[in-house]
């Protein structure tokens, strides 16, 4: 599986993992009435875990992706595209890590992991 942020970085070979979309209600009950004020403060988003590989063809390639999702932590939203054509909009990356560079072949390459937060659904 692959998946691209923004349509500009692809993450190879990836274990992609998207949770329930959750709701937020709150409860309030009056005493001497009977039932139950019940307010839908609405929708408060899905985690998103994205594992995979980045690649390049030099260790400048893969510093210019690596820095492409580290400008996205800004508090900023992206877009994650699944090549099944699942679309996630207004995803939040909080957490990116890396592993160390393999260099192989023709490509440079390293594992990385993704912990994003789909604001809206």
């Amino acid at each position: 599986m692959r998946v691209w942020i923004d349509g500009e970085v692809k993450i190879d070979e990836a274990n992609f993992e998207a949770g329930s979309v959750r709701r937020q209600v709150v409860e309030r009950s009056v005493g001497a009435l009977d039932g139950v004020a019940s307010i839908d403060l609405g929708g408060r988003g899905r985690d998103i875990a994205v594992e995979g590989i980045l690649r390049a063809v030099s260790g400048k390639g893969l510093d210019v992706l690596t820095d492409m999702i580290e400008a996205k932590m800004d508090g900023g939203i992206c877009v994650l595209s699944v090549d099944d054509g699942r679309e996630f909009d207004d995803v939040r990356i909080d957490v990116f890590e890396t592993a160390e560079r393999e260099f192989g072949g023709s490509s440079v390459s390293c594992k990385c992991k993704l912990q994003c937060k789909q604001l809206s659904s």
